[in-house]
């Protein structure tokens, strides 16, 4: 009985802990969309080269932030409207 109580316990612990770390981290999550949107509300217009450019620094992949502003910066972007959005889509 005792050891049936301490699983239990134990399984519960574990669950618990495992759903208050998922939580904590899904607020943190930006997305290459925040970038977008932060562009529109700027008065940039958006399309395809945007939305890719966001979408780059959001994944982290080749480039990442850095390959972000520099497409932003071809498509007209200031540059400094450029890093916020990249950074925005990598936090």
């Amino acid at each position: 009985m005792l050891t049936t109580k301490r699983i239990a316990a134990a399984a519960a612990t574990v669950l618990a802990a495992a759903g208050l770390s998922l939580a904590a981290a899904a607020p943190a999550q930006a997305t290459a969309g925040q970038c977008v949107k932060f562009l529109r509300n700027q008065g940039y217009v958006i399309g395809k080269g945007v939305v890719g450019a966001c979408d780059g620094a959001a994944g982290g992949g080749a480039g990442g932030q850095t390959g972000c502003i520099v497409k932003l910066v071809s498509l007209g972007v200031t540059g400094d409207h450029a890093k916020t959005a990249c950074k925005i889509a990598t936090l």
